[in-house]
């Protein structure tokens, strides 16, 4: 307890400067220098503290330690359980905080909740967005006489919203007399959360009738409905109509308009320019910009620029970092994203469960096996082993590397698997052409009640293709939409395609081809091409080679497999000119990148690379391969390739 008898002022003078040091901690680690000095100065139990106690381990993400001082209290204040009902709301845990709020009801009945209370435990029913908890409630709310407030009023706006009840919350709203900018806030997002954006733009222009100046979080709302609706041009408009009426874009205004709208290619001169804007405002190096940021140039293929971005950020959060390790995996670039997950480790920060998720699939983009088995360990040491999208990845990593035995050992520790899990192992014994073992995994996954997806039925075909079973594959695909109701989309109708030709029916490839709604995608063009190589089909090729050059003249790939047709086909001089005309077109060949793995580091090279001395760690290793590749009679057709 606080020191008493004559030391009061004393030991408000005590409290405001410990208090005053809590808000200033700006780590977890200042944050329990200032607890052990709470402790020290007899503040142990002070109610005040220990509710600021608690927000700030929320704040630094640390619930046990909150839920620690909570304990320790004999007696908590309306004030501290708000605090800790508001902990468990904002980490993900609303269940909890509901609880919470039951355990308060039953140890206060004769001390009512305060605003703070039923603010925090509205927030958590929002967050499960149960129509019944709200309403129970709103009936305390109504008891304790606190719907006056403008602060509840604003958060049962809110919440009744996120319920999908919106004439509960715009009656609450029309039958009050005093609204603030978050009163109106909080009935247009309720509005643009179900869609009914027509209501909300109504709302929007009437609160401007009404004298009221819009603040930055009300265009947020508007412009972020329009962005999640892929309304791109209006969330633009919108955006430049806030300037033009000089409200200045918060972090949160540049966040959604980067992310939703400025993440593909027609809209990344818009993205730029708000890059521009950020910079002149000093929000380069915030996380949460940063990382949309990151996430935008890496969706548009600059991941130079994303790097740029990362490295200007100080202070990096878990979802800057993920955002990089995200953006080189997408490239292609695994063992950069491996490096930089060690930096990561290096610089104290906790990886979470995309973290994971992001490194597996780097370990498995370049073959890295002792990298992904040191990930797993570290995967299983920190909880995360029963992940499902963890487990997924890791099932996916070992089933590329034909250790199926592995994966399925993965799958059988998850708790809960979900679709995700059960295709990840569906699919790496589906493409090793294990069939039965495929079909087992399958029927079972059918038979724990899991119904079949988009990917569940690429799988299918995967499998069918190993085989070349046509009927098969073409009973699979007739059921999608007839039985489970999933529809066919591109990638179904290229695994079709793909086992036409491994079957040599090319004239059947090309006429579903052909009855595609968009045959024009470049990937299906250039399969068939190979598959009309591998069976010699001349003719066809040339149908095929056409359509990828009349896509992208500067493709080398399209060149290279048209020759070779023409080789195999003893057509030498075609073969020549198709050459002639790659060079002449600057058609070249992007070079061939390799990874090799020893004593757990990973190197990569590409052709013609003389980065690595002759005396470097994969040398010795890649002529060991040589000699082994020759030992098994791997002979290079160097008779065929073409100067």
């Amino acid at each position: 307890m606080p020191p008493t008898n004559g030391n009061t002022r004393c030991a408000y003078e005590g409290q405001e400067s410990l208090y005053r040091l809590l808000k200033q901690a700006r780590s977890l680690k200042k944050g329990r220098q200032v607890q052990e000095l709470i402790c020290e100065n007899g503040f142990a139990g002070d109610l005040f503290l220990a509710a600021h106690l608690i927000r700030m381990f929320t704040f630094f993400r640390s619930l046990p330690e909150a839920q620690q001082v909570f304990n320790s209290l004999s007696n908590p204040s309306p004030f501290v359980w708000s605090a800790i009902i508001s902990a468990y709301t904002h980490l993900g845990h609303p269940f909890q905080a509901l609880d919470l709020y039951v355990r308060m009801q039953q140890k206060m009945n004769s001390q009512p909740p305060n605003e703070f209370v039923f603010i925090s435990v509205l927030k958590a029913s929002g967050k499960v967005a149960n129509l019944h908890v709200c309403k129970f409630v709103h009936a305390h709310i109504l008891e304790s006489c606190m719907e006056s407030k403008i602060t509840v009023a604003n958060t049962l706006i809110d919440t009744y919203g996120k319920c999908g009840h919106l004439d509960d919350a715009f009656h609450i709203f029309s039958s009050r007399t005093a609204r603030d900018v978050v009163t109106w806030n909080a009935i247009i997002s309720a509005y643009c959360q179900h869609d009914h954006i027509d209501q909300a733009f109504c709302l929007f222009e009437q609160m401007q009738e009404e004298g009221l100046e819009r603040d930055s979080a009300t265009w947020n709302v508007l412009i972020n409905a329009h962005a999640l609706r892929g309304k791109c041009e209006d969330a633009l408009m919108l955006f430049n109509m806030m300037m033009a009426e000089g409200v200045y874009p918060s972090q949160s205004t540049f966040a959604s308009i980067i992310m939703h709208v400025c993440s593909s290619m027609p809209y990344l001169k818009h993205g730029k320019n708000a890059h521009v804007l950020i910079v002149e405002n000093n929000l380069g190096t915030d996380c949460i910009v940063g990382s949309c940021l990151i996430n935008m140039y890496s969706n548009t293929g600059s991941i130079e620029n994303a790097r740029l971005v990362f490295d200007r950020i100080k202070h990096r959060d878990i979802v800057t970092w993920n955002s990089m390790i995200s953006g080189y995996v997408q490239h292609g670039y695994g063992h950069l994203a491996i490096q930089l997950f060690v930096q990561m480790m290096e610089a104290g920060i906790k990886p979470d469960n995309y973290t994971y998720v992001g490194i597996v699939k780097a370990s498995t983009s370049v073959g890295a096996l002792d990298q992904g088995k040191w990930v797993y360990s570290l995967a299983t040491e920190h909880g995360f082993e029963s992940d499902e999208y963890v487990a997924s990845a890791l099932i996916d990593m070992y089933g590329k590397w034909h250790r199926l035995t592995d994966g399925s050992n993965v799958f059988k520790r998850v708790t809960q698997p979900n679709t995700v899990t059960w295709n990840a192992l569906f699919a790496g014994y589906a493409q090793h052409g294990e069939i039965k073992e495929a079909w087992d995994i399958y029927l079972s996954m059918r038979s724990k009640g899991f119904a079949p997806d988009g990917v569940t039925f690429i799988c299918l075909l995967s499998a069918c293709g190993h085989e070349a079973l046509i009927e098969e594959s073409l009973i699979h695909l007739e059921s999608m939409h007839k039985v489970h109701g999933v529809e066919p989309c591109f990638d179904h109708f290229a695994c079709m395609l793909d086992i036409f030709g491994r079957a040599g029916h090319i004239n059947e490839a090309m006429q579903l081809l052909h009855a595609m709604r968009s045959p024009g995608h470049d990937t299906i063009w250039r399969s068939l091409l190979s598959h009309c190589k591998t069976h010699g089909s001349l003719a066809l090729g040339r149908q095929c080679f056409d359509k990828l050059t009349a896509m992208d003249a500067g493709d080398s790939s399209s060149y290279v497999l048209m020759s070779q047709l023409c080789m195999d086909a003893g057509e030498w001089e075609e073969a020549l000119k198709l050459e002639a005309q790659r060079k002449s077109l600057d058609a070249r060949k992007k070079p061939g990148m390799a990874f090799i793995e020893i004593n757990n580091q990973v190197h990569h090279f590409v052709t013609g690379d003389l980065s690595y001395p002759a005396e470097g760690k994969p040398r010795p290793k890649i002529k060991m391969l040589k000699t082994a590749m020759l030992q098994m009679g791997y002979i290079a057709l160097i008779d065929s390739v073409i100067k």
